[in-house]
């Protein structure tokens, strides 16, 4: 428990810090957009190229990593649906957020700090190997079920295109620098 604590305290307390000082108006709004913005647009991606660059995969799987990792991951997506569907009648697309927003998990702002204080260097590999898959992946199968759910909703009779569909997914990726 105390190692546990000792790893997560730290990474909270920042976050706590942070929110601290926002709210009694030392650090403004536009720092805190800029200090994301740094975080997303170099910080993160730099540490994701570095981090795959200089890894040493002899002999390793990355899908040991993935495999485990998206099956959770779509285990807590389904069931974020289901309950959201069922428990509380709503329709497909507000059950497909509510399991997306279940499943994801925060793995740059809070994994990356995590995986490094409790495995130090070596934690980098594998939580880079997740971010660097995980967003394309998971843009790809929520645009398509999207659509499907906007069927089923009766928002929308006629499906997009693969390819309309394709070029949107390929057009948001491309804009995003942590791909």
């Amino acid at each position: 428990m105390s190692q546990t604590l000792a790893i997560v305290l730290p990474v909270f307390g920042l976050i706590a810090l942070g929110f601290a000082l926002a709210r009694t108006g030392l650090l403004k709004d536009q720092v805190g957009e800029s200090l994301a913005d740094f975080v997303f647009i170099v910080a993160i991606p730099v540490l994701i190229f570095r981090t795959l660059a200089e890894a040493d995969f002899t002999g390793a799987a990355p899908w040991r990593i993935w495999l485990p990792f998206f099956a959770t991951f779509g285990l807590m997506w389904i069931l974020g649906d289901w309950l959201v569907r069922r428990l509380f009648g709503r329709d497909a697309r507000a059950g497909l957020v509510a399991g997306i927003s279940a499943a994801y998990g925060n793995t740059v702002l809070v994994g990356i700090p995590l995986a490094l204080a409790a495995f130090g260097d070596a934690g980098a590999v594998p939580i880079a190997l997740i971010i660097a898959i995980h967003l394309p992946v998971m843009m790809g199968a929520s645009a398509i079920l999207i659509e499907r759910a906007e069927r089923l909703d009766g928002v929308t009779e006629a499906p997009r295109s693969a390819a309309v569909m394709a070029r949107s997914v390929l057009a948001n990726l491309g804009r995003n620098p942590i791909i």
